[in-house]
């Protein structure tokens, strides 16, 4: 839901360390950041949507109106 209190349209967290691994990358010496922005969370502001899930519920009736 978007508030007047902020709105998240980057997402982060720590890469799981069996990632790494099945990578070729030692876990023990390394951890990984991944973060990206979420191009649906710049349609939501943009068409005034305030619910992320509509997205991902493959409704093609909603999908539609996008492309």
């Amino acid at each position: 839901m978007i508030t007047a209190s902020g709105f998240e349209v980057m997402g982060c967290g720590m890469v799981h360390p069996q990632v790494l691994t099945n990578c070729g990358i030692d876990s023990d010496k390394y951890t990984g950041f991944a973060f990206g922005m979420g191009i649906e969370r710049f349609a939501m502001l943009y068409y005034g949507i305030d619910d992320l899930r509509l997205f991902f519920q493959n409704d093609v009736r909603f999908l539609k109106q996008f492309g």
